[in-house]
């Protein structure tokens, strides 16, 4: 037994292909490449969830070109993922097979949580414009899902505490609330 551990992974080794060597130049131009491609990527993940996400029957198709933009953690779509902050993504299902978790139920709040910090400047903005509870909510659950509760209250508690207007800071408070009482969806 112990022999034919040695002997494949012997084998392991030679048959392994060698690691390739590029020059800086290649490598340059790869990661080149590879920016070029995913901007690509992220700009047809883009045009497709904006063509589908009010369209009956499609808005499956808007929901999956979301998941993929979360998947790439696109920054370039924060405006689109705050404008549309609480799609329902999957929600016009019928029947037991519905949304089971946040990213399908609303698509848009787990892309910008996994987008993360380079989010949260329109997301902020978004709050501080609107009194609606449907969108604190959403919000809430991205600063949780991105941050966890406490470095979510501590962040948006500064944020809070340098706001001046009183009307942006009282949704900023309603905010923190909303984050207190977050719980875990999967």
């Amino acid at each position: 037994m112990t022999s034919a551990l040695i002997v494949a992974s012997v084998l392991a080794v030679h048959l392994s292909p060698p690691p390739i060597k590029l020059s800086q130049k290649d490598q340059a131009w790869a990661v080149g490449e590879f920016i070029n491609r995913r901007s690509q990527v992220v700009n047809e993940l883009l045009k497709t969830a904006a063509a589908m996400i009010d369209k009956p029957g499609r808005r499956g198709y808007a929901a999956v070109a979301i998941r993929k933009l979360a998947v790439l953690r696109a920054s370039e779509a924060t405006n689109f993922l705050v404008e549309h902050l609480t799609f329902g993504g999957l929600d016009e299902l019928v029947g037991v097979e519905g949304p089971t978790g946040l990213d399908e139920t609303w698509p848009c709040v787990h892309a910008l949580a996994r987008i993360g910090l380079p989010a949260f400047p329109a997301l902020l903005a978004k709050v501080e414009s609107t009194d609606a509870e449907i969108t604190q909510l959403a919000a809430a659950y991205v600063f949780y899902r991105a941050m966890g509760r406490e470095h979510a209250l501590l962040y948006l508690s500064h944020k809070a505490s340098q706001q001046t207007d009183r009307k942006k800071k009282k949704r900023l408070e309603s905010l923190i609330e909303f984050v207190k009482t977050a719980k875990d969806v999967p």
